[in-house]
């Protein structure tokens, strides 16, 4: 039984314009509960969601399947007309080509973000918060590792992005969390961090100087 990831990867083989789409991002995407195992794992699904789930996985690979197809020829002539374009010094040819790419790929994006919320809509609310808490709480961690977090610290930026997890309704990309990340950020700072904390964590942003008054003359 193919899956979305074994369909797509078979797709970024078989197909040179699929492949060359994924070249301008450097990587291929996963899709949400592309390992189920994990999944399971991570949230405790029961027998009946993995059945849901999986049913539900075969037809995301078919809209995935049919939106590549149809897509292949068109990319595949604007990868070479990028080429030529490009070995023509032709800029404005070459930035036309790259924009009809880049155009696929966000319907390409936005296709499997739609399939992702189709999926996690199949997790119970508690599901949803055991799997988006983990992802933000690690960006948070990240983002304050200089300040030294104590343990009731840490309890607390978990119970705040248990909190946030709660109204999402897609799972997250920890590449792209934005304005998520921002507001836990903005809470974190103000209402969990020591005043010595919040200037360490200030002065690790700053933007480093140099001194320029500091020189030695012999």
């Amino acid at each position: 039984m193919r899956t979305c990831l074994s369909i797509l990867a078979g797709l970024a083989i078989t197909g040179f314009a699929f492949s060359s789409l994924h070249a301008a991002d450097g990587k291929k995407t996963a899709g949400f509960a592309d390992n189920l195992d994990e999944l399971t794992t991570a949230v405790g699904l029961s027998d009946e969601q993995k059945t849901k789930i999986q049913a539900m996985k075969e037809t995301c690979a078919k809209d995935m399947e049919k939106f590549d197809k149809s897509n292949e020829a068109s990319l595949a002539k604007a990868q070479a007309k990028l080429d030529k374009a490009t070995q023509a010094k032709d800029d404005k040819t070459a930035k036309e080509a790259k924009a009809y790419q880049d155009s696929v790929k966000a319907g390409r994006d936005a296709l499997q973000a739609a399939n992702d919320k189709k999926l996690f809509a199949l997790l119970t609310p508690a599901q949803r918060v055991k799997w988006n808490a983990p992802i933000l709480k690690t960006e948070v961690d990240k983002e304050f590792s200089m300040t030294f977090l104590d343990s009731k610290q840490e309890d607390r930026i978990l119970a705040l992005c248990s909190a946030q997890a709660k109204s999402l309704t897609q799972p997250l990309d920890p590449e792209k969390l934005g304005k998520s990340l921002d507001s836990l950020k903005a809470q974190v700072l103000s209402t969990i961090l020591t005043p010595k904390q919040q200037a360490d964590y200030r002065k690790s942003k700053a933007p480093m100087t140099v001194d320029k008054t500091d020189h030695h003359t012999h």
